[in-house]
């Protein structure tokens, strides 16, 4: 029989008890995660979050007011209010993985006034 080599993608410490057992129990457990393969297959990073798609506009005025001049100004962010949904759940010992649970913030609007004399 051909032996193949096991690819694992948890770590080992996790089937290994907290406290350590003496007898042969243990000493069986250890025998056997020496011969997997902890590095697995996959490259860096290899689980992504949903795009990103915002569109952000600005609009000013620029005015004359004798000696000193003023900008108007109106920011809006995310300007067509799309959900933009943050990174899944990443903790493989959670019972939300793979989960998306949270998103950014949705449309944001400030206007600011700038004097200058």
């Amino acid at each position: 029989m051909e032996s193949k080599k096991l690819t694992v993608f948890v770590a080992a410490v996790a089937f290994v008890s907290a406290t350590p057992t003496k007898g042969a129990a243990s000493t069986r457990t250890m025998t056997m995660l020496r011969g997997l393969s902890l590095r697995g297959r996959s490259g860096v990073s290899p689980i992504r979050g949903p795009g990103l798609n915002v569109i952000d506009a600005s609009l000013f005025r620029r005015a004359a007011l004798g000696r000193a001049r003023a900008e108007f100004r109106v920011d809006a962010f995310n300007v067509l209010n799309r959900p933009q949904f943050n990174a899944p759940d990443r903790s493989l010992t959670s019972s939300t993985f793979g989960r998306v649970l949270s998103a950014q913030l949705s449309r944001e609007v400030q206007a600011s006034v700038r004097l200058s004399f």
